[in-house]
C-alpha cells in the first residue's frame, strides 16, 4: 500500500522544464558543474549539451558573432523563474550574462528555428485592419462641422417654434400664471398703531 502511494505521489509530482543556452567556449566539466548547481532546485534530469555550428549571428544571441551555442534541457522539481535561473547559471558556469539564456518549455516554442523568416512588413503606413470606414467622420474637423450643422438646425427649430402663434398664446398664458399675486396677509390695515393704556396699574 505504501509503495502504491509513493508511486502515485511521484506521478503527480510537478516538474519544471527549462532550456539553458550557453554561448562561447565552455569548460570540459560543464555538465557536472551544472548538475551540481541545479541540485539546489532538486534537478531531476539534465541532458548532455548539444552544440550548434558556429554562426555569424546566433539566433538566441544576436549581439554576439561567430560563436557556438550549447543547449541543455533541465527538469527541476523546485519552481523558479527563467531570470533567476539565468543569473544563477551565469554565476556558476562563470559565463557572462550576455552569453547565458534560460527559457521555459513553453517559451521554447516561441523561438522556431526551422521556419523560414517572413519578410518584415511596415504597418505604420499601411491601412488599419478591419477599420470602420466611417470612423474618421466622428473625430477631428469633420466632427466639428457635424456639430455646428446640428446646432444650426436646432437654432432654426427653436426660432420657428418661438414665432408660432399657437406657442405665443401658450407662452402668454404661462407668463400670466407665473406672475406673483400679492398675499392678503402682507397688506397693513392700520397704518398707525393704537396706544394701549394699563389703567394706572
Amino acid at each position: 500500500m505504501a509503495s502504491e502511494f509513493r508511486t502515485i505521489l511521484e506521478q503527480t509530482k510537478k516538474t519544471y522544464k527549462f532550456k539553458i543556452g550557453l554561448a562561447g567556449v565552455l569548460p570540459e566539466n560543464i555538465n557536472v558543474l551544472l548538475k551540481t548547481a541545479l541540485d539546489k532546485y532538486e534537478c531531476v534530469s539534465l541532458s548532455k549539451g548539444k552544440k550548434t555550428p558556429i554562426t555569424e549571428r546566433p539566433l538566441d544571441f544576436p549581439k554576439l558573432s561567430n560563436v557556438e551555442v550549447t543547449y541543455f534541457d533541465a527538469e527541476l522539481c523546485y519552481p523558479t523563474t527563467p531570470d533567476i535561473l539565468e543569473q544563477y547559471v551565469s554565476l556558476v558556469s562563470k559565463t557572462p550574462i550576455s552569453h547565458t539564456l534560460v527559457r521555459t518549455a513553453t517559451q521554447d516554442g516561441d523561438y522556431p528555428t526551422d521556419k523560414k523568416a517572413e519578410p518584415y512588413v511596415v504597418k505604420l503606413t499601411s491601412d488599419l485592419e478591419q477599420a470602420d470606414p466611417k470612423a474618421q467622420n466622428l473625430v477631428a474637423q469633420k466632427r466639428v462641422v457635424e456639430i455646428l450643422k446640428q446646432m444650426e438646425k436646432d437654432r432654426k427649430e427653436f426660432t420657428k417654434a418661438k414665432e408660432d402663434p399657437k406657442n405665443k398664446n401658450e407662452k402668454q398664458l404661462q407668463d400670466r400664471e407665473e406672475k406673483a399675486t400679492p398675499s392678503p396677509l402682507t397688506k397693513v390695515k392700520n397704518e398707525k398703531p393704537v396706544a394701549i393704556t394699563t389703567g394706572g396699574l
